[in-house]
């Protein structure tokens, strides 16, 4: 999928691929993301933890690259009836392109396949990225109401912020 960005004012192309993680080879990767875009990113167990755990269908891991260069990922993990998105980041300068909307697809393309019938995420309600269209900025809670998702739940104190503790909110999508 090819999306058009303005970079200092000049149009770019930017080609995304999706592709499954590689671990070990990834783990840098995937943890440089993460750090680029979370308070409270995983420690390098966790990141472990979810790379072995490909092996036993826990957890599951995608990338996007752009001129193969890991910009995003998403994990998630799949039950008997539904999935559950742990975490998706993007990197700050290609958000805002479509690449976090193509792993969401990948994913619930995945889900749908695996005949499961919802999917959750959990987001704060200050989460925050910057548009390439229009250079503004959208919650994370807004651009998943546009994907389709509906709040279900909200977890009091649950979540991390910008260093603040804030309420988690659980959206859910039904296939």
């Amino acid at each position: 999928m090819v999306h058009r960005c303005v970079q200092n004012d000049e149009v770019s192309l930017i080609l995304t691929n999706i592709r499954p993680a590689q671990c070990p080879k990834d783990l840098k990767q995937l943890m440089d993301i993460d750090l680029k875009c979370f308070d409270d990113p995983w420690e390098e167990i966790d990141w472990e933890e979810v790379c072995a755990a490909k092996h036993n269908d826990k957890h599951k891991v995608l990338i996007g690259t752009t001129r193969s260069i890991p910009v995003g990922f998403i994990v998630w993990r799949e039950g008997n009836n539904d999935g559950c998105i742990k975490r998706l980041a993007v990197r700050p300068m290609f958000q805002g392109k479509g690449v976090g909307t193509k792993l969401l697809a990948a994913v619930e393309t995945s889900v749908q396949h695996n005949q499961c019938a919802q999917l959750f995420v959990e987001a704060t309600e200050s989460l925050v990225y910057d548009t390439a269209q229009d250079k503004t900025r959208i919650s994370v809670s807004e651009w998943l109401k546009m994907k389709g998702y509906k709040a279900t739940l909200v977890k009091q104190d649950a979540g991390l912020c910008c260093g603040q503790i804030e309420d988690l909110i659980v959206f859910e999508k039904t296939f």
